[in-house]
């Protein structure tokens, strides 16, 4: 198993992930094109968004994608982990991960919502330090204070 950034290499990968998503009841909302793929990977990796994926077995079987909004958050915009392969930390050490990223760029918070009917994934984020900032009608909004939090976290 690795920790990766997306790089166009990946295209089938991740049209093979998002179809594995879907099939398991879960949701990606992209174009499945090569050319949509293809863009949507060059738009995770500019200056001002990023993304990592766990792969194992050269599949991808988890995925995160974050913006920077430097020098004052970043927001992370999507977590997905195959069903098949949840309960093994790969969500935490993904999520750990764009807050190493953000550490190290001195950014001082991480931010994320939570879409209404989804309340089961708020626990998770709580436990990992988030606090509950703001309830809209359609989203709880999560957000970390990283220089409150100064452990150092697993990297892969």
């Amino acid at each position: 198993m690795s920790l990766k950034k997306l790089t166009e290499k990946d295209v089938q990968k991740l049209k093979t992930f998002k179809e594995r998503v879907n099939s398991e009841k879960g949701f990606i909302n992209f174009n499945t094109d090569e050319a949509s793929i293809e863009s949507l990977i060059r738009i995770f990796n500019t200056t001002t968004h990023g993304n990592w994926v766990v792969v194992e077995k050269d599949e991808i079987i988890g995925l995160i994608y974050y913006e920077r909004k430097e020098p004052e958050y970043f927001k992370i915009h999507t977590v997905v982990v195959l069903n098949s392969q949840r309960g093994r930390g790969l969500a935490k050490s993904l999520i750990e991960k764009v807050e190493n990223e953000a550490s190290q760029k001195k950014v001082k918070k991480v931010k994320l919502s939570v879409e209404k009917g989804n309340e089961k994934v708020n626990e998770f984020y709580v436990k990992l330090g988030y606090v509950l900032k703001r309830t809209t009608k359609e989203t709880y909004d999560f957000e970390k204070n990283l220089s409150e939090n100064k452990k150092s976290y697993t990297s892969w």
